[in-house]
């Protein structure tokens, strides 16, 4: 009985939580602060530097909407975190920040909605790609001992959602900035192996700004090379990505949901010329590829995320039913992986998980909508 009032709480405060927000996002805000004044945690409205007023939080609730945020955004070990919430039936991103004042902890959180479609999908791209540079040896990774390496995980275990999100963010940014690639630069300077124009171009530029040119670099903006091939961290990485079964009532960790599309997409736009594994061509087919279907997949699903995390939020509304049309735009986006798990509309559920409420509307709705007789058909063949 205890262990259900707990429950209940929990369900009335994350209620709460959403309550708050929507009506910040109503005022016009982009983001909110809770601050501990007086004995009760008041929620003040900005808009960028621009305060808009401020509310407050049900007294009874106002602990327990706190740990929900602790909880959803992963702060058990850090300072900042994410969570995905669905808010007026539309998905955001929430970035939370918590820092101390006066031995109070502050929270911040910006709002940011999730654009159902990104602006371009490494799927969409594929018919531009470029062909894959590539050394003429395979690069040997272990180092001296007395080499210093970076340890890519050493922030801790990625199945903490403040570690998986340091992790990406910190594996895109190294992509951005180039930063493989140039330590690739050394390390085949070092071991004799013919450079590639863009690696030439990258040390030469580094050697410029090295005062003596006759030593190892160790160290490149105060930073060791990585201890392991990019290819290697990136597979260490995208399993902590996969949600199974993905429930669309659950509020889902935005690094999950949005992780996998970000990595691809830095990729694409800045993984040419990157070191490749034997028998693999090109730079975004490096995970497994059922991995790679199963997180294409998800990104489809989260046209679905929400449901059922509201009593309102449901197919029986019919401004939700837009879901339905977004989600097959992506299954036939990303066909190939409907059709590499063979999925039914009975495999489908199995995958993503609808409130039992929802799952008959989910059904009749894509078999009008694809021309499916019944839930037994291959999907794949109606896309």
């Amino acid at each position: 009985m205890s262990r259900q009032k707990d429950t209940d709480k929990s369900d009335q405060a994350f209620r709460e939580l959403i309550r708050v927000l929507e009506d910040a996002i109503r005022a016009g805000v982009d983001s909110v602060e809770l601050e501990y004044e007086d004995r009760n945690w008041v929620v003040y409205r900005n808009f960028g530097n621009t305060g808009l007023g401020a509310t407050s939080i049900a007294k009874e609730l106002q602990e327990e909407v706190i740990n929900q945020i602790y909880q959803r955004a992963g702060l058990s070990r850090r300072s900042s975190g994410r969570m995905q919430i669905s808010l007026l039936g539309k998905n955001y991103g929430v970035a939370v920040k918590t820092h101390e004042s006066f031995g109070e902890s502050i929270y911040h959180l910006t709002l940011k909605q999730r654009q159902e479609k990104e602006a371009a999908t490494v799927k969409q791209k594929k018919q531009k790609k470029k062909p894959a540079a590539r050394t003429k040896a395979p690069i040997r990774w272990e180092s001296d001992p007395d080499i210093p390496t970076l340890d890519f995980f050493e922030e801790g275990p990625l199945d903490e959602t403040g570690n998986l999100q340091e992790a990406v963010d910190g594996f895109v940014r190294w992509l951005e900035e180039d930063r493989f690639l140039i330590w690739e630069a050394v390390v085949c300077e070092e071991q004799g192996i013919t450079l590639t124009p863009k690696q030439k171009k990258l040390l030469g530029s580094l050697l410029d700004f090295n005062d003596e040119g006759d030593d190892q670099i160790l160290y490149i903006d105060e930073m060791p090379r990585p201890s392991e091939p990019w290819h290697v961290i990136l597979n260490r990485i995208v399993p902590y990505l996969w949600i199974e079964p993905f429930r669309t009532s659950d509020c889902q960790e935005e690094v999950k949901c949005e992780g996998w599309n970000q990595i691809m997409n830095a990729l694409q736009e800045h993984g040419q010329g990157l070191s490749l594994p034997l028998g693999v061509e090109e730079v975004t087919e490096v995970v497994p590829l059922e991995m790679q279907h199963k997180l294409w997949l998800q990104f489809c699903f989260n046209d679905l995320s929400g449901l059922g995390q509201e009593v309102s939020l449901t197919l029986d509304d019919p401004e939700e039913c837009d879901r339905i049309e977004g989600f097959i735009d992506h299954l036939r986006e990303f066909k190939e992986s409907v059709a590499y798990f063979g999925l039914t509309l009975d495999s489908l559920l199995t995958k993503v998980v609808l409130p039992e409420r929802d799952q008959p509307i989910f059904v009749r709705m894509m078999q009008e909508n694809l021309g499916l007789s019944s839930a037994h058909e291959r999907i794949a063949d109606h896309l």
